[in-house]
């Protein structure tokens, strides 16, 4: 678990670096061929991290008012995020990229309720924890992959 721990710190180290290299523009900026932008996908990842580990282990979910609506999956940016929600989506990107660690050292995932995805093609149960967090990773891993074409896209030249 301590691989997959860090493999979860690299990704959002990624995320956070991705983030602080763009304008507040081209973070709401949505290229062509893609239906959001690159803050939705940071503000999803946490929306999905903190459903598939905190809420399916019963503990609560760190979200803002209106957040879920905002960054569930199959939403779409409908307005422009300003300063002070991206300033947010980082800071709870952050925040997670080490309490996350620090929950699971204190014990704190004991229980999961399960879960059912796909993935692309296959569909997949998660009966644990440590399986739904190996997803995350996937996930994150995936999401950064998208803002990184799209960062590449709109800069030319990948930050």
């Amino acid at each position: 678990m301590k691989q997959q721990l860090e493999f979860f710190q690299w990704t959002r180290t990624n995320i956070l670096h991705l983030l602080d290299q763009l304008t507040e523009g081209q973070l709401n900026q949505i290229p062509p061929g893609h239906n959001n932008n690159i803050i939705w996908h940071a503000g999803h990842v946490h929306f999905a991290q903190q459903y598939l580990v905190y809420h399916l282990s019963g503990l609560p979910m760190d979200l803002p008012d209106g957040f879920l609506d905002k960054y569930v999956s199959g939403s779409r940016p409908e307005s422009h995020v300003n300063s002070e929600e991206i300033n947010s989506i980082g800071s709870l990107l952050q925040k997670y990229k080490n309490r996350m660690s620090e929950d699971f050292s204190q014990g704190k995932f004991k229980n999961y309720l399960g879960f059912k995805d796909r993935y692309f093609n296959v569909e997949y149960e998660f009966t644990d924890w440590e399986s739904s967090f190996g997803y995350n990773n996937i996930h994150e891993a995936a999401h950064l992959g998208y803002m990184r074409a799209m960062a590449i896209t709109i800069q030319g030249v990948a930050p």
